[in-house]
């Protein structure tokens, strides 16, 4: 059983989780997301790739 929802991303396959995945690992190697991202959707109808992950992180 996978412990954290990033875990998820381990084994991506598609092309939505690849997304996430890479806007993970663009935020823990840059420190983007080390403080609050003020625009960041709060709906999931509106939630881009980026946003889920951010929600993830």
């Amino acid at each position: 059983m996978q412990g954290a929802p990033r875990d998820i991303t381990q084994n991506a396959g598609d092309t939505f989780e690849l997304q996430v995945k890479a806007a993970l690992d663009k935020a823990e190697l840059s420190g983007d997301w080390d403080y609050p991202v003020a625009d960041a959707a709060t709906d999931s109808e509106e939630m881009t790739a980026t946003d889920w992950a951010y929600w993830l992180y």
